[in-house]
């Protein structure tokens, strides 16, 4: 089945073009370590009868190695734990028995075709939501037009044999066994070929631009026959823990400081309320956990809409398993006070003076914590940049680099650097060095770096990543504190990300439009026409940053002459 729907939780298939995808998964099958450029991978099929639970045919994601033997190690581990949760999951299935169907009326075939295209759609929707790359979408409209041509085809004819396969697969993945008669089966199987023809026209308009909204999510299907079911065994048990990880595995290479955040979210949220099963939990509690965060513990607004966007995003993941009936976390607001109190402030001159004569440099001291050289170029570099942190902490010594005069940094998670992540695809930029950046000596150190190597091509090898694989989490840790006990900036709105915040202000006072702004910050800006054309050029960003300055400020020299 070539045409294949992604969704999170299950996979659809068209009857098209079988036989290439069969020797595809015989070589995939082979072996469960790859190679792309120099970094390895991991990739594992799935199998067919446990893709329903992870919403894929394959499961890939970095080892983040170059190193042969390394990988070898981490894959065999791997691969330990992949068979295990396999062999758990079917253990979990085996004492469940399949919804059988034995009535189909019009009602029944209507919930079944809408089940279809609600999932193949949000499926879809969700494929794109990750981005896709020129090749990807090249071949994925070719794949969808020779599919859409055998559609048509078995439609116009009534070969009604040819959409049967992907009919049965899609009853055997939401468990429901057919057991009425022919006639019954082939009225089914007309519309549901109905359904998947319209579906994937309305894919196809996706591909070209067009607007086309996902249906909300059907009811459950219940047989009118059969009496009334009792409650999923699963979901009686299933908790909240079980319930993080069942949504963990649909995307296996989830960043481990996300996963940290909705454990720790899941975790509080169970202790305030008291209850583990999952089909206990009711709207009333999250409501209450709502005040118990804003009005006993005084969080900030925007911490307790994030809170709750993860516990819906959870429970999401249980109704469309249909372990409960309704998301009890969605669309619960978060009242907003009249005055907004900021979270964060730029730091003001005092500040950044108060900065950049601390001892880092007028003294040279490189405390311990501040990742070596990272201490002295990270406050100057976001000066000048407006970059995150971890922006400026993953960066490669390649990633300086020259062009038509012009030095600047390569801001991307593109390519074969390994590790590398980026909050947005807008991040992805090319950013000209200020003017004061190369006077106090940036350029002469990214030349030593270059000359030293160390074994280590990152700019900054002194930073170690936190147990999160985050390489400036230690870092920000550190600076919060140092901030405080030797610069004694006791703000608590003050801190890294100040930077970023006065970095917007200065380009304000430069008269910079707000595009350009978002261009050289790495926003993506509001206006749906800045995602058409090209972007800004380098000389053109270059001037830009050139009128950025901070008056009454006195900048160091790191690297002399």
């Amino acid at each position: 089945p070539a045409g294949a729907y992604k969704y999170p939780t299950v996979t659809f298939w068209c009857y098209v073009r079988v036989t290439r995808v069969r020797r595809k998964s015989d070589m995939y099958g082979q072996t469960r370590l790859h190679r792309r450029g120099s970094v390895y991978y991991f990739r594992a099929m799935v199998p067919k009868d446990l893709r329903d639970h992870f919403g894929k045919r394959e499961i890939v994601y970095s080892l983040r190695t170059k190193d042969r033997a390394e990988a070898m190690r981490l894959v065999r581990r791997a691969s330990v734990d992949l068979d295990e949760q396999f062999e758990r999951l079917r253990a979990e299935r085996a004492g469940r028995a399949p919804r059988t169907l034995s009535h189909v009326d019009d009602q029944v075939i209507e919930t079944l075709c809408e089940r279809w295209r609600y999932n193949a759609l949000a499926g879809d929707a969700w494929g794109r939501a990750q981005g896709l790359s020129d090749a990807e979408y090249q071949e994925q409209c070719a794949q969808r037009a020779a599919t859409l041509d055998a559609l048509r085809e078995a439609l116009a004819k009534g070969r009604l044999e040819r959409i049967q396969p992907a009919l049965e697969a899609f009853l055997h993945l939401n468990g429901i066994e057919f057991v009425a008669d022919s006639d019954a089966m082939r009225r089914l199987a007309y519309a549901f070929l109905e359904t998947v023809t319209e579906t994937h026209q309305a894919q196809m308009a996706r591909d070209r631009g067009e607007v086309v909204r996902t249906p909300p999510a059907p009811p459950p299907l219940t047989d009118p026959s059969a009496e009334a079911d009792p409650a999923p065994a699963e979901a009686q048990v299933l908790g909240l823990d079980a319930l993080v990880a069942r949504w963990e595995a649909l995307v296996p290479d989830r960043p481990a400081d996300t996963v940290a955040s909705f454990r720790r979210v899941a975790r509080a949220f169970a202790d305030h309320c008291g209850k583990e099963r999952i089909d206990q939990i009711t709207r009333g509690d999250v409501i209450a956990y709502r005040d118990h965060l804003l009005i006993e513990e005084g969080r900030h607004h925007g911490t307790v809409s994030k809170n709750l966007s993860y516990l819906s995003a959870l429970f999401q993941v249980a109704v469309d398993a249909e372990l409960i009936p309704n998301n009890p976390a969605s669309r619960i607001k978060v009242p907003k006070p009249k005055v907004k109190k900021p979270s964060r402030l730029p730091y003001d001159t005092e500040h950044l003076n108060a900065i950049f004569r601390c001892p880092i440099y007028t003294e040279g001291q490189r405390p311990r914590g501040g990742g070596g050289e990272a201490a002295a170029w990270l406050p100057l570099l976001a000066t000048f940049t407006g970059c995150r942190l971890e922006e400026l902490g993953q960066l490669r010594i390649h990633d300086v680099d020259c062009d038509d005069g012009i030095h600047y940094l390569t801001i991307s998670d593109l390519g074969d650097d390994d590790g590398k992540q980026l909050k947005t695809e807008a991040s992805r930029r090319r950013l000209p060095l200020h003017p004061q950046l190369v006077e106090s000596g940036f350029l002469r150190y990214v030349e030593r770096r270059r000359t030293e190597g160390q074994g280590s091509d990152l700019l900054f090898p002194g930073l170690r990543a936190d147990v999160k694989g985050k390489l400036t989490g230690n870092w920000s840790k550190w600076w919060g504190r140092y901030s405080r006990r030797v610069i004694g900036i006791q703000d608590r709105t003050r801190v890294f990300h100040s930077f970023r915040h006065g970095f917007r202000d200065a380009c304000r006072e430069a008269d910079l439009t707000e595009e350009l702004a978002d261009a050289l910050m790495g926003h993506a800006g509001n206006s749906t026409g800045r995602g058409y054309g090209r972007s800004y050029s380098l000389r053109k960003l270059h001037e830009a940053i050139c009128r950025i300055g901070y008056p009454g400020v006195v900048f160091p020299v790191v690297v002399p002459e």
